[in-house]
């Protein structure tokens, strides 16, 4: 009993008065509650918040000011996030798809076609008028920022909207959807991918203003 009085008044207040105690009840609750599986996605999600938040990455001002004023810094790290995207998309549907019994990533394609290049403009055009992506979005409000809650009632709307009729547009105006390791094999695929978004990189990398 003396020992943990001891204990009670040395070493509880430090560990409650430190930043590291809380986030790891907070942890602890969430794997009890809700299971592992959305600990890892929210530690997940953490990390590349934590990551975008310290590198200020805006997929709305790396593409707008390549267009608007030829900058390629934001463009550059752009094709690099695609690069390791595509590298984790391969090493999940080759390795750990079939070992988690998860499915693979060809029921995931989207069909192409004008509902695809009308959604993008008119996507691109609402980023560069809030002068925020998605991400960026999210970022702003976990900084406090209350303007961009009226983007997020926005996206909100108008993804809701949109997902009401999406089906009309693709049934009007899809075409087939184009999955490259079924028709190239994944060695070609990959090898594929890889050299097309490394000559983008090397391209823009390299260019001229």
């Amino acid at each position: 009993m003396w020992l943990f009085c001891g204990y009670s008044e040395e070493v509880f207040p430090i560990a409650f008065k430190s930043k590291i105690l809380y986030p790891l009840i907070f942890f602890g609750l969430v794997s009890i509650f809700l299971g592992l599986n959305i600990l890892i996605f929210l530690l997940l999600g953490g990390l590349a918040g934590f990551i975008l938040q310290r590198s200020n990455f805006c997929f709305a001002s790396g593409l707008t000011n390549f267009f608007m004023f030829g900058k390629t810094k934001f463009l550059l790290a752009v094709i690099l996030l695609l690069i390791l995207s595509s590298a984790g998309f391969i090493f999940y549907e080759l390795f750990l798809a079939e070992f988690l019994s998860l499915a693979g990533l060809a029921n995931t394609a989207v069909s192409p076609g004008l509902h695809t290049v009308l959604g993008g403009f008119l996507f691109g055009l609402g980023m560069t008028l809030a002068g925020s992506c998605v991400v960026g979005m999210l970022m702003r409000i976990g900084e406090g920022s209350v303007t961009f809650i009226i983007v997020l009632a926005g996206v909100l709307t108008g993804s809701s909207f949109g997902s009401l009729h999406s089906g009309w547009w693709q049934e009007l105006f899809g075409a087939e959807s184009i999955y490259l390791p079924p028709l190239l094999g994944w060695p070609a695929a990959a090898v594929f991918q890889a050299g097309m978004l490394a000559a983008l990189y090397m391209y823009f990398r390299f260019r001229k203003n």
